[in-house]
C-alpha cells in the first residue's frame, strides 16, 4: 500500500529532515536513540555518494508526497548509477528505510506544531493502528492520554519503532470531556518503546524554537541545552576552544591547552583544565592528541574530510569534557575499583555520543563504526564489557544514562542493572541469589580489570554466562 503525507504543506518535516547531517553506520545502533534525530543513516551503506542519493530521493518524497513504489525505482537508478550493489537491500528493507525515515520526519513536524498549541489543547492521545500489524507495547499506549507536559513524551512518541505508523492526538479540555477520556500520568506506564526509539525526535530537533513562543508554552518545557548553535567561525588552536564549547554546548571548562609529552591522551583537572599531551602513541596508529586535534580543527574550518586518528582526537576530548561536568568531589571518592567501573562505561558513553562534539563544529562522525569498535582509550575493558553485557542480551542503554553528562557510573550501578535485567532476584533463592549477586560482581570487576586477557575473561565467564541465560529461558 502506498504511502503519502497527509495533504496540508509539511514544511516542520521538511526542516526536521533538511537539518539532518549524513553519517555512514554499519549497524543502527552506532547512534544511539537522540543522534538519530540529527543524523541520517542508511546502516550498511559504507559510501556517501550512495548516502547522499537516498538522502536526496527521501527528501523529495517528503516534499512532494511520492510513494514507495516511486522510491524503489529511484533506488534502483541509484544502485545502477553508482555501480554499487548490496544484497541486503531486500523490498522489505527498503519499505522499513522510506516509512521510517518518513514517518519520523512527519512526526517530528507533528510535534512542533502540537507543542505550540499546548496552552489551547493539553491533553495529548497516543493513537495505534490497532491491526494484526500493531506490537503489543504499541497496542497498550492506544488510547491513553496524558498531558503535553509529562515527561512521557521524551520516550513514547512515534515512531516507536521501525515501521510504527503510530501517532499522537492533540485534545482540548472541551474534547478531552466529551470523548469520557481520563489523563493519567506517564510513569505508570510499564511497557517502553522498541530498542533504540525511546526519544521524541521534535522535542530534540525543535525545542530551542520555544524561546518564540508565548510565555504559557514556555512555562510547560525546558529548553534543551544540548541542541547547538550553528558555527560562527571554528577556532584555529586548541587555546581557542574554551570560549566556543562553552558557549555552544553550555558547559563551564577553565582552559584547554596542549601540554608537553605525557603518558596520557587527554586529562581533565579538578580546576576543570583540559589538558592535552603532545606525546605520539606509537601502539595506537602514531596517535598524537595535541597534533591531531590541531589538523582537526585546520581541516573542519576548511570544510575537509577527517583521518581517523583526527576525528578520535575529538573524542578524546570529548571524554575529558564529560568529564568536566562531573562532580570532582565524587570522583575524588571514588575507591580504585569503582574508578575503573567508571571509566570503562565512560569511555562507552563518550563514543556513542562524541558526534554531539563534533555538530557543535558542524561536522558528522565519519567513522562512528571505527571509533566504537576500535577506538584507543580504554580498548580492554571496554571491549570486554560491550562482550558480556551482549552475550547477555542486554542494552545498555538506560545504564549509560546518555543523556546526562554528569552522571558517574559505578560498581554497584552496574551490578543492580544486571540483576534488574535478568530479574535474578525472582529466579532463585536468597542463598543463590547473593551467590549470583558476587560473581556478576566479580564479572564486572574481571571486565574492567587490564590485567585480566580478552581470551582469559571469555573462557572464564561463559559458563556463568550460559547459567543465567539458560535459567532465564526456564523461567
Amino acid at each position: 500500500m502506498p504511502i503519502k503525507l497527509e495533504p496540508l504543506p509539511p514544511q516542520e518535516a521538511i526542516n526536521f529532515f533538511e537539518q539532518l547531517g549524513l553519517v555512514l553506520t554499519e549497524r543502527w545502533d552506532e547512534l544511539w536513540t537522540e543522534m538519530h534525530a540529527k543524523s541520517f543513516t542508511v546502516v550498511g551503506v559504507m559510501r556517501l555518494d550512495v548516502l547522499t542519493d537516498i538522502y536526496e530521493q527521501i527528501k523529495k518524497a517528503i516534499n512532494k508526497g511520492t510513494t514507495l513504489d516511486e522510491f524503489k525505482k529511484d533506488f534502483k537508478k541509484i544502485i545502477k548509477r553508482r555501480g554499487w550493489y548490496d544484497p541486503k537491500f531486500t523490498p522489505w528493507r527498503l519499505e522499513t528505510i522510506f516509512r521510517t525515515n518518513i514517518q519520523t520526519a512527519y512526526q517530528a513536524g507533528r510535534y512542533k506544531q502540537m507543542a505550540e498549541m499546548a496552552d489551547v489543547r493539553p491533553y495529548w492521545m497516543y493513537d495505534a493502528v490497532n491491526d494484526n500489524r500493531t506490537r503489543p507495547a504499541h497496542r497498550a499506549m492506544d488510547g491513553k492520554v496524558f498531558r503535553a507536559d509529562d515527561p512521557i513524551w521524551d520516550s513514547w512518541y512515534p515512531p516507536n519503532g521501525f515501521n510504527c505508523r503510530c501517532r499522537v492526538v492533540a485534545l482540548s479540555e472541551h474534547q478531552l470531556k466529551r470523548k469520557g477520556l481520563k489523563v493519567e500520568k506517564g510513569k505508570s506506564v510499564n511497557v517502553k518503546p522498541d530498542m533504540g526509539f525511546e526519544y521524541n525526535p521534535g522535542k530534540v530537533t525543535f525545542e530551542l524554537d520555544i524561546k518564540k513562543y508565548r510565555k504559557k508554552y514556555k512555562d510547560l518545557f525546558k529548553v534543551n541545552p544540548k541542541i547547538l548553535k550553528p558555527p560562527q567561525k571554528i577556532p584555529g588552536a586548541i587555546s581557542k576552544l574554551k570560549d566556543f564549547l562553552n558557549e555552544r554546548l553550555n558547559l563551564n571548562i577553565q582552559e584547554i591547552k596542549a601540554v608537553g609529552k605525557r603518558n596520557y591522551f587527554m586529562a581533565c583537572t579538578h580546576g576543570n583544565e583540559i589538558r592535552i599531551s603532545s606525546s605520539t602513541f606509537y601502539s595506537c596508529n602514531n596517535f598524537c592528541p595535541s597534533k591531531d586535534l590541531k589538523n582537526a580543527l585546520k581541516k573542519m574550518e576548511k570544510g575537509e574530510p577527517l583521518a581517523f586518528n583526527e576525528e578520535y582526537s575529538l573524542e578524546s576530548l570529548w571524554h575529558e569534557i564529560l568529564h568536566s561536568c562531573q562532580s570532582k568531589r565524587e570522583l575524588s571518592l571514588l575507591p580504585d575499583i569503582d574508578k575503573l567501573v567508571m571509566e570503562t562505561f565512560h569511555q562507552w558513553r563518550a563514543r556513542l555520543t562524541y558526534g554531539e562534539l563534533l555538530q557543535a563544529f558542524g561536522y558528522t562522525p565519519r567513522f562512528a563504526t571505527k571509533t566504537l569498535n576500535e577506538g584507543y582509550g580504554y580498548s580492554l575493558p571496554l571491549k570486554k564489557t560491550r562482550w558480556f553485557f551482549n552475550r547477555l542480551k542486554i542494552d545498555a542503554g538506560s545504564l549509560l544514562n546518555l543523556s546526562e553528562r554528569n552522571t558517574l557510573i559505578k560498581l554497584l550501578d552496574v551490578e543492580n542493572y544486571i540483576i534488574e535485567k535478568l530479574d535474578i532476584i525472582s529466579m532463585t533463592n536468597k542463598e543463590e541469589f547473593y551467590k549470583k549477586k558476587l560473581q556478576i560482581r566479580n564479572m564486572v570487576y574481571d571486565a574492567t580489570s587490564w590485567y585480566v586477557s580478552e581470551e582469559r575473561f571469555q573462557e572464564r565467564w561463559e559458563p556463568f554466562i550460559k547459567e543465567l541465560l539458560r535459567s532465564q529461558n526456564e523461567r
